[in-house]
């Protein structure tokens, strides 16, 4: 299992067109595992970004961040722990306790 330290991982993203990349990166830094699931998903949106420039406000890039940000809450290896926002309006994401 990881060692993972709470806080900020990512700060001052708040597109998903800056977040995706962000967060399969910190997946990629946490997990080398992680390799295989970051290069299959930008192998499956890359070519839909050349073709389309709005793919970012798509409702396929939304269910990408939901999968990254569910991968990034697996690597902390235990239900007191989750990967997001710090709170609704922050522009910090990165691992905080859960609170009851």
């Amino acid at each position: 299992m990881l060692e993972i330290t709470p806080g900020a991982r990512v700060r001052g993203k708040s597109s998903s067109r800056e977040l995706i990349p962000a967060l399969v990166a910190e997946l990629e830094r946490l997990d080398h595992n992680a390799l295989a699931f970051g290069a299959k998903r930008a192998s499956e949106f890359r070519p839909v970004l050349k073709a389309r420039t709005d793919w970012y406000e798509s409702e396929e890039a939304e269910h990408v961040l939901e999968e990254l940000l569910c991968a990034l809450t697996d690597c902390a290896g235990t239900d007191a722990v989750y990967f997001g926002r710090r709170t609704l309006t922050s522009d910090e994401f990165g691992f905080w306790a859960c609170e009851d």
